[in-house]
């Protein structure tokens, strides 16, 4: 297995330390597009899936650019830290120590009703524009997804955040936002993956060679 592909498999057991939190942020979401029905749910995660597949692959191709601009890799360095300290906001907010919650006010939802009742094609699209959310952890993904310098990994390291994202959100579609209350995640272990994956990163861009990132190509 590569570094990258490794890599991979730490985001996944970083994403599901969030899994909680996506739960709480969006839950409300995931079950007005749903409304208990698994067609309309598979439309929502459809639809929040291709819009971080698109953010992955915009940022990692932003990211690209950044570092061939920049002279001397200050690019890549300064990539590298940012990227670090979204990671680590993320995994404070997974171990509960920041307590940002949801970013949106609730009424945003109020609006989305009519689309709601569409079906499946308005479950996609509440999918698509949810994925928009501003969050901690999709933050500190997207920053990962510009370090990588590349359309391809950035779109992967999105694409890891919505499948793993999508198991507390098909549960909130189907059962309901109660879901969020229930403990049935184990956030500390993603958490502490996610805090080495934010110090290494920002090590390697203040003393390191950020291009040593294991989430480069």
């Amino acid at each position: 297995m590569d570094a990258f592909a490794a890599s991979l498999g730490a985001l996944a057991a970083g994403a599901l330390a969030g899994a909680p939190h996506c739960a709480g942020m969006c839950g409300g979401f995931a079950a007005l597009a749903a409304g208990r029905r698994p067609l309309r749910v598979a439309a929502y995660l459809g639809g929040k899936f291709s819009t971080y597949v698109l953010l992955g692959a915009l940022a990692g191709a932003a990211g690209g650019a950044l570092t061939s601009a920049a002279p001397f890799g200050i690019g890549e360095r300064v990539l590298a830290i940012v990227s670090g300290i979204l990671l680590l906001v993320a995994a404070l907010d997974a171990f509960g120590l920041l307590r940002l919650g949801p970013l949106v006010r609730p009424g945003v939802l109020n609006p989305l009703g009519q689309l709601a009742a569409e079906g499946a094609p308005g479950a996609l699209l509440i999918g698509a524009l949810n994925g928009l959310l501003p969050c901690p952890i999709s933050f500190g993904f997207v920053g990962v997804a510009a370090l990588s310098g590349s359309v391809l990994h950035g779109a992967a390291i999105m694409a890891v955040l919505g499948l793993v994202s999508a198991l507390p959100l098909s549960l909130c579609g189907v059962v309901g936002t109660r879901i969020a209350r229930w403990r049935l995640f184990p956030p500390r272990a993603g958490a502490v993956v996610m805090v080495v994956l934010a110090a290494l990163t920002i090590y390697r861009g203040i003393i390191a060679n950020p291009a040593k990132c294991p989430f480069h190509p």
